[in-house]
């Protein structure tokens, strides 16, 4: 959600391996599929990979992709 109450609505489904000790990584797709606002209308797709540790719960992920709308460039 935007600062502004703005919502962009999107789908997941990827895959994840557990690393022993302690580390799931995952590797993810997300799908975007409009929102409200100045999302309404927005499509564009995203990878998003990254880790976490299960016993903390900390993890780290990186997005890369792009989303686009109506009547725009890019945001």
């Amino acid at each position: 959600m935007a600062a502004n109450g703005d919502r962009l609505n999107f789908t997941f489904h990827g895959t994840s391996a557990f690393a022993p000790p302690f580390t799931l990584t995952f590797t993810s797709y997300a799908d975007f599929t409009g929102g409200t606002g100045r999302f309404d209308g927005a499509s564009g797709q995203a990878i998003v990979t990254g880790s976490l540790d299960v016993r903390t719960g900390a993890g780290d992920g990186q997005w890369e992709g792009t989303v686009s709308s109506v009547g725009s460039s890019q945001f």
